[in-house]
């Protein structure tokens, strides 16, 4: 028969390390409340799933990896807590590891909160810049996949694309975000994701993605190191995401254009021609249709949209 008492006592020092864990987070980001922002395209989902205590991992790493700022928010916290990591690319997994699933759950469900009580108007159209984020992201996927990328690897080419413009979030949403201390204003939205990453403490190799993916001046490049392969994808894809009708202009006094097609360096880089580059196109843009499809009933599910309205008025 099993002492009782034994058994708790054992047990004790498990417990006790992990809630000074879990108060340890706790303490980290209280302040936080009401510096992040998150996309009021998605602030319904987020938190129709986060506000409820069965929360689980999956439901949590699905909005958190269709959010291209709860990415870039999880990924600031992870490389906060964990300075001296190998700053590499994480995936959400271990991050929603590494933090605790309730504490990714609060943070998000705060920065949902935070952009649906409309404490500030975002100087953007939020809807067309979540669906070119996305739908850079999706075509990253496809077109590394395509071109025989490991599966271990996609979701760095999904996160990659899926935050390559977060500049233009952080030049929109200025004054609201934390450690933002310059003035991107006049910045281009390129330059000003790659600072605010690094300020965030984000790896270099994602800094470079954003930095660079419309200069393509790699010589003088500020980030290193830069994953040319990842970095030439996520241009692709944001060629064909624009290609397919998802632009998101920049803000006014941005002078990074769209390109209009494929320059030579990354065509030869992913061992495509224009033409190739069509074919491949052509085919990846039906399974394209129905993922994007799939997504966007996700975050915009009409159930959830009154479940979202019955707990902030119940607030």
């Amino acid at each position: 028969m099993i002492n009782s008492k034994k058994a708790i006592c054992t047990a004790s020092p498990f417990k006790r390390a992990w809630d000074g864990l879990i108060k340890y987070y706790t303490h980290k980001t209280s302040g936080l409340r009401h510096i992040y922002v998150g996309l009021r395209t998605s602030a319904d989902k987020a938190i129709s799933i986060c506000d409820t205590a069965k929360t689980v991992a999956p439901d949590l790493l699905r909005i958190v990896s269709l959010d291209p700022v709860l990415s870039f928010l999880v990924q600031h916290l992870y490389y906060k807590f964990y300075p001296n990591s190998n700053q590499d690319y994480v995936s959400f997994e271990r991050i929603i590891i590494a933090l605790h699933l309730n504490t990714v759950k609060n943070i998000v469900l705060q920065a949902a909160e935070t952009s649906y009580a409309n404490l500030t108007e975002i100087g953007m159209d939020q809807e067309k810049f979540w669906k070119h984020s996305v739908a850079t992201a999706i075509f990253a996927k496809l077109l590394a996949k395509e071109r025989g990328v490991k599966q271990e690897n996609l979701q760095e080419y999904w996160t990659a694309a899926l935050i390559h413009d977060i500049g233009k979030f952080a030049q929109a949403a200025q004054g609201l975000l934390v450690n933002i201390d310059a003035d991107y204003s006049e910045s281009g939205h390129a330059k000003a994701g790659a600072e605010y990453a690094k300020a965030c403490g984000l790896p270099d190799s994602l800094c470079a993605i954003m930095s660079e993916h419309h200069s393509l001046k790699l010589s003088k490049a500020a980030y290193a190191p830069i994953k040319l392969d990842l970095l030439y994808n996520t241009i692709a894809a944001n060629y064909l995401a624009n290609k397919a009708g998802f632009s998101c202009k920049s803000k006014k006094g941005d002078k990074q254009k769209t390109i209009k097609k494929l320059p030579p360096v990354v065509l030869s880089a992913l061992n495509l021609t224009q033409k190739t580059g069509n074919e491949i196109f052509v085919k990846i843009k039906i399974e394209f249709d129905e993922q994007f499809k799939k997504i966007e009933r996700f975050i915009l599910d009409k159930s959830t949209l009154e479940k979202t309205t019955e707990i902030m008025e119940a607030r």
